[in-house]
């Protein structure tokens, strides 16, 4: 990876990003692009030299990516941590969790200018599904299901998932397949919506379970620790 070229685009999509964020995104990338049976070494002077910083900017961000789990430190080395599909499976479940906890209490709280922009961010979401672009899909999925958590007005919860929000953007990239039925997940965002126009949060909720519990490469462990809710209550729901 050449990281320095990596820092420059960087800062180029974000102009106003502090460097240490955007050593931390960088690096960030390319844990995320790692073999979950890799053991690939961060060398932080080599990495500081190509990116023509100091080591400091750089110690920093490998400690924040440590901090959410993305890092490990062995035998004075930093290391990329495998991926566990049993962990991600953890991680899914309690963010099906938080989201479902979520979203009930948006449907009772959230205005109508929220649900219209929570409308609008389904459409770019849809968007980015029918144009194939994985960055594009992971960005979108991050902004629609975090928009419906911030809007629940419970600080408590809001935080303890933007505190797994690393966590879950390693677990989506690292298990993330080619997706073939576009069309389905695109339902299931648009139940969503539709579930919150209609302010039923219990319908709500089954229908974030419905979505997560169809995670790739995850969904049998899901399925088993989430109630799944019938597919014909829901449409009757909100129909």
């Amino acid at each position: 990876m050449e990281f320095g070229l990596c820092l420059e685009r960087e800062f180029n999509a974000h102009p106003f990003i502090s460097l240490s964020d955007a050593v931390y995104n960088v690096i960030f990338k390319f844990a995320a692009c790692q073999h979950s049976d890799s053991e690939t070494r961060l060398n932080i002077s080599a990495i500081a030299k190509e990116m023509n910083i100091s080591r400091t900017p750089v110690f920093a961000a490998v400690q924040r990516l440590e901090a959410d789990g993305i890092v490990c430190f062995v035998d004075k080395k930093f290391f990329i941590s495998p991926f566990n599909e049993d962990e991600g499976a953890k991680i899914h479940v309690l963010r099906a969790k938080l989201e479902a906890d979520a979203i009930r209490k948006t449907a009772l709280y959230a205005d109508a200018g929220d649900i219209k922009r929570i409308l609008f961010l389904n459409q770019k979401l849809r968007a980015a599904y029918l144009a194939g672009c994985t960055e594009s899909i992971l960005a979108r999925e991050t902004e629609f299901h975090s928009s419906i958590v911030r809007l629940c007005r419970n600080p408590y919860l809001i935080s303890a998932y933007e505190q797994l929000l690393p966590q879950i953007s390693r677990c989506q990239k690292a298990t993330l397949i080619p997706i073939e039925n576009t069309e389905r997940i695109n339902q299931q965002h648009d139940l969503i919506t539709r579930a919150l126009r209609f302010r039923n949060p219990e319908v709500c909720a089954a229908a974030v379970l419905e979505h997560l519990s169809s995670a790739p490469a995850i969904s049998g462990q899901l399925k088993k620790l989430c109630t799944k809710p019938e597919p014909s209550k829901l449409k009757e729901n909100y129909q």
